[in-house]
C-alpha cells in the first residue's frame, strides 16, 4: 500500500519518474550498514564459540547507546527509563564507562540514592 501512496504523492508533485535526492549517500550507507553487519555477526560468533569473552551481570540491563557521540539523545532516554522502571518499584543504578566508551572500567553515575 505505502508503494500506491508513495507514486500518487509524487505525480501529484510533478516528480514521477525523478530519482530521488540523496541516491548516493543512501548506497554509501547501506553499503556501511552491510560492513557493520557482518562484525555484528562476526562478534556473535566469536562469542558464541567462546573465543570472545563475556560477563553475565546479577542484575538485568538495558544498555542505552550507539555509534554517535553527543548529540542524540541517549541521556533523555536514559533519565525517561529510570523515571519509568524506579514509578514501577524498581531499584536503579546508571553505570557509564565515560565520554566515548575509552575507559575500560565503569563509573558509577547513579544508585538510585
Amino acid at each position: 500500500m505505502k508503494t500506491y501512496w508513495h507514486h500518487l504523492f509524487m505525480r501529484l508533485l510533478g516528480l514521477e519518474g525523478v530519482p530521488p535526492p540523496g541516491l548516493p549517500l543512501r548506497t554509501a550507507a547501506s553499503a556501511l550498514a552491510a560492513i557493520y553487519g557482518l562484525g555484528a555477526r562476526a562478534r556473535r560468533e566469536l562469542c558464541r564459540r567462546q573465543l570472545l569473552t563475556t560477563r553475565r551481570l546479577p542484575a538485568p540491563v538495558v544498555s542505552v547507546g550507539n555509534l554517535t557521540v553527543g548529540g542524540t539523545g541517549k541521556t533523555p532516554v536514559v533519565a525517561c527509563l529510570v523515571r519509568h522502571l524506579q514509578g514501577a518499584g524498581r531499584r536503579v543504578a546508571v553505570l557509564s564507562r565515560g565520554y566515548g566508551g575509552a575507559h575500560r572500567n565503569v563509573t558509577r553515575v547513579s544508585d538510585g540514592a
